[in-house]
């Protein structure tokens, strides 16, 4: 999927083709007449259309959404700016595209499928096995392993708050260490 989004993303234009923007400007001087010549009087207009045609490059593959943008201007009594422009085309009503039509599934295997699930989703909370860190890192500790005294403070308190504090290994209990006293005589 990244790879398709990349190569969609590569695959657009950078801009409009020229032959879009000479009929965007057209159509707009065929309404618009010497208001919309003068709008760009002392600009150089080769750059200016540059500018639309990278600009309404996004549009390229909604020619529909350009065409919203023409046909709105015959109720603007002036020429749009580009940002006037590019906000007539993002105004255009989505398109309506085909869809698949809804899945059709028995309402008894539904109601079983919810049923399994949450049943699934109550086992899990009634019994997490997301604790197991906690006695791996304490297991390490009474082994030897060299841990920073926030890891085994963490994993104290995790047993503390899922209730399995009695599932501590007992080579951890019996080391008596400064943290296990500290959090279980708190605790206690």
């Amino acid at each position: 999927m990244q790879g398709e989004t990349n190569a969609t993303l590569l695959a657009r234009p950078s801009a409009l083709p020229e032959t879009w923007i000479g009929r965007i400007f057209g159509r707009m001087e065929d309404f618009y007449g010497a208001r919309f010549l003068d709008a760009w009087r002392g600009t150089d207009l080769a750059r200016v259309k540059a500018t639309w045609a990278e600009k309404l490059a996004g549009f390229a593959d909604q020619p529909e959404r350009i065409g919203h943008a023409i046909n709105a201007l015959e109720h603007h009594p002036f020429p749009p700016t580009l940002p006037e422009f590019l906000a007539l085309c993002r105004q255009a009503p989505a398109p309506n595209r085909p869809t698949l039509p809804e899945p059709m599934i028995d309402p008894e295997v539904a109601a079983d499928r919810a049923r399994q699930v949450q049943e699934k989703a109550m086992a899990a909370m009634r019994n997490p096995p997301h604790h197991h860190w906690a006695i791996r890192i304490l297991s390490d500790i009474a082994a030897g392993v060299v841990l920073p005294r926030i890891s085994e403070q963490f994993a104290i308190e995790a047993l503390q708050n899922v209730g399995k504090i009695d599932e501590t290994p007992a080579e951890y209990v019996a080391l008596n260490r400064p943290v296990w006293r500290q959090l279980t005589q708190v605790a206690a």
